[in-house]
C-alpha cells in the first residue's frame, strides 16, 4: 500500500538549501542593489516595531536614571545636614570665646582699677539655699585667701569671703540679706550702708539724709 502523502526531502537537505539561499542573497544583495527597495520598505514596516521594542530598555533606563538621581539627592542632603551641624558647632564655639574674651577683659580693666595685689579666682559653686546668696570659689587659705577679703567681678565689687579653707573659700554676695558694707558716692563723697535685698539687681542704701544729693 502506499502512502497517502509523500515524503519530502530530509531536514538536513532542507537546512543546506536554506544556507544556499542565503548566501546567494547576501553575495548579490553586497554586489548589487536588487534588493534595496525591498530592505528600505521592510525597513518603514519594521520602524514601529524598533520603537516598541526599545520601550522597555527606556523605561528600566528611566526608572534607574530617577532612583539614582533620589539616592543622590538623599546623600547631598545628608552631606549638606552634616556641615550644617558643623557650622553651628563652629559659630557656638566663636561665640562662647567672644563671651569668654569680654568677660576676661572686663576682669583685667577692673584689676587694674585696684593698688593692692589681685588673685584670680574662678566660680565652682553656688550655695543651693534659696534665703542666702553665697558661691564658691576656687581659691583657700594655702592661696593667700583670708576671711573679709572683697571679692570683685567686671562690675565691681560683688561679696566678700566669710569661710576660709585649704583650696576653696565661701563668698557672701553683696545682695545677700545679711550682708552690708560701707560705701562712698565719689561724685559728692556721700556715705551710706549698702544692704542686701535678695534681689540681684537691688541693692539698698541706708542712714542717707532726705537732702542728700
Amino acid at each position: 500500500m502506499k502512502p497517502l502523502f509523500s515524503k519530502g526531502p530530509s531536514l538536513g537537505v532542507r537546512l543546506l538549501v536554506l544556507a544556499v539561499l542565503s548566501v546567494s542573497l547576501m553575495v548579490v544583495d553586497a554586489r548589487f542593489d536588487y534588493l534595496e527597495p525591498v530592505r528600505s520598505k521592510l525597513g518603514m514596516v519594521l520602524t514601529p516595531f524598533y520603537g516598541l521594542a526599545e520601550m522597555p530598555v527606556r523605561a528600566w533606563e528611566g526608572v534607574r536614571d530617577q532612583f539614582s538621581s533620589r539616592s543622590e539627592l538623599i546623600a547631598e542632603n545628608e552631606r549638606l545636614k552634616a556641615e550644617s551641624l558643623l557650622m553651628q558647632r563652629r559659630v557656638q564655639k566663636l561665640a562662647a570665646l567672644t563671651e569668654q574674651n569680654v568677660r576676661l577683659r572686663e576682669l583685667l580693666n577692673s584689676a587694674a582699677l585696684v593698688d593692692d595685689k589681685v588673685l584670680v579666682s574662678e566660680l565652682i559653686g553656688v550655695d543651693p539655699n534659696p534665703f542666702t546668696q553665697r558661691i564658691m570659689i576656687d581659691k583657700g587659705e594655702n592661696d593667700g585667701v583670708f576671711v573679709g577679703q572683697p571679692v570683685l567681678d567686671a562690675s565691681g565689687l560683688m561679696g566678700q569671703v566669710v569661710e576660709v579653707m585649704p583650696y576653696t573659700a565661701r563668698v557672701l554676695l553683696l545682695t545677700d540679706t545679711t550682708h552690708s558694707i560701707p560705701v562712698q558716692v565719689n561724685r559728692n563723697g556721700l556715705r551710706a550702708i549698702a544692704v542686701g535685698t535678695g534681689n540681684p539687681e537691688r541693692l539698698e542704701l541706708r542712714y542717707v539724709a532726705d537732702t542728700a544729693d
